[in-house]
């Protein structure tokens, strides 16, 4: 009889373990969207961004700070005068992956 009561509370042990187990697993499963994935576009964003700024001769004596989340990009600092703030804009606008732009963006003081 004790060897019965054993074998029942190890099964009932070993139910209980699996199923916090799946639904521990169903939960990871779950997570919104591959936060990661996201995370890694966000970067080649931001990447592609700068790469763009650099090689507008324009923008060389410009101080440009660009966060992404999401696709949402977001641009600070500052740029010489109102055509490249217009002309950054627009070609941030049209990079691939890009969901909206929003600017903090200065205009450098005359010397």
């Amino acid at each position: 009889m004790r060897k019965k009561v054993l074998i029942v509370k190890g099964l009932a042990y070993f139910t209980l373990c699996l199923t916090c187990l799946l639904i521990l697993l169903h939960g990871c499963k779950s997570l919104p969207g591959g936060a990661h994935e996201e995370k890694i576009k966000d970067m080649d964003l931001v990447a592609r961004i700068r790469t763009l700024i650099s090689e507008d001769p324009g923008l060389s004596q410009s101080t440009v700070r660009v966060f992404a989340q999401e696709g949402k990009v977001t641009l600070s600092g500052t740029v010489p005068n109102e055509d490249a703030r217009s002309r950054l804009l627009n070609g941030v606008a049209g990079v691939k992956g890009v969901k909206s732009v929003s600017s903090d963006l200065r205009l450098q003081p005359s010397p």
